[in-house]
């Protein structure tokens, strides 16, 4: 295991974590708030048998990239593979990642091998009227998340470090993911950078402000018809409990919605990837062995 960077030209870099491994490549994201550890159990349930890529999204972790809406530009997964010699990977991402992960693959079809989806899925409607809302979050939504993750702190000495790192863990913990059954305080202490005046948790509010800032038209709001033009093999993975999907979404209904989209349903919330990391692990490796 071990950190990499990749420059990018608005002069920053993006970061993550090459998990190694043999095998078809994998390059997935983590849910944004998080960082690149939390693709850990991933990692384990694949066994080496897939070389895993782990990318921190704009302004989380060490990546320095200017923040977008989606918060990762669609470039930036092909920029990656090309730095890391990453051959056809298979895409994973999470959330409002994944309309970013959508728009790679539409620019550049040889470029990947399959998507993988987690939650956070594509409105499966055909026109941007049929959406019951204009932003999947609302004023309120900054400072929920100041509070519920202690973003924006910066820790004066190390000891201030150290409390920071636990504070963020035990909030975490307790008040948002659900099924998580490991110390999530790597995770955490991984995204812990240094700053003025001290350290800081990345992403911080505005970071978090832009990435879910979804517009109801335009490229970051691809509808029906946008996962027939993506033309590698699609599989969307659902937390059924998830609260990360936008209105017109039916978890029930979406497999016949989206033909020729393989949809499977765990009983999960927003992060599979903490309780089912084994099954996922299992839809990745098909979607490398299939494509």
């Amino acid at each position: 295991m071990r950190e990499f960077g990749v420059r990018t030209d608005d002069g920053g870099e993006l970061s993550g974590i090459d998990f190694g491994g043999d095998g078809p490549a994998v390059l997935a994201t983590h849910y944004p708030g998080f960082g690149p550890l939390q693709l850990s159990g991933l990692a384990d349930a694949l066994r080496g048998r897939a070389r895993l890529v782990a990318l921190a999204l704009r302004g989380h972790a060490g990546s320095t990239a200017e923040p977008v809406v989606g918060s990762a530009d669609p470039d930036d997964f092909g920029r990656v593979a090309q730095a890391l010699g990453l051959d056809r990977p298979v895409l994973l991402t999470q959330s409002a990642t994944n309309a970013a992960a959508a728009a790679a693959a539409i620019a550049r079809p040889d470029a990947f091998r399959a998507l993988v989806l987690v939650n956070g899925l594509f409105p499966a409607v055909a026109e941007p009227h049929e959406l019951n809302h204009e932003n999947p979050i609302d004023e309120d939504f900054g400072p929920q998340m100041t509070e519920r993750l202690g973003l924006d702190t910066v820790a004066r000495t190390p000891q201030e470090r150290e409390e920071l790192i636990d504070a963020i863990t035990e909030r975490a913990t307790r008040d948002w993911l659900l099924d998580v059954d490991r110390d999530l305080r790597p995770e955490i202490a991984f995204g812990v950078r240094e700053t003025e005046g001290g350290w800081i948790y990345r992403p911080t509010t505005d970071v978090l402000v832009t990435a879910f800032s979804l517009p109801t038209q335009g490229p970051y709001v691809p509808l029906r018809a946008t996962y027939g033009r993506i033309p590698v093999p699609v599989h969307v993975v659902v937390g059924e409990t998830s609260f990360d999907h936008p209105g017109g979404t039916d978890v029930d209904t979406l497999a016949d919605e989206l033909p020729g989209v393989d949809v499977t349903v765990l009983d999960a919330g927003t992060f599979p990837l903490y309780s089912h990391a084994d099954r996922i692990a299992q839809i990745v490796l098909g979607a490398a062995r299939d494509a």
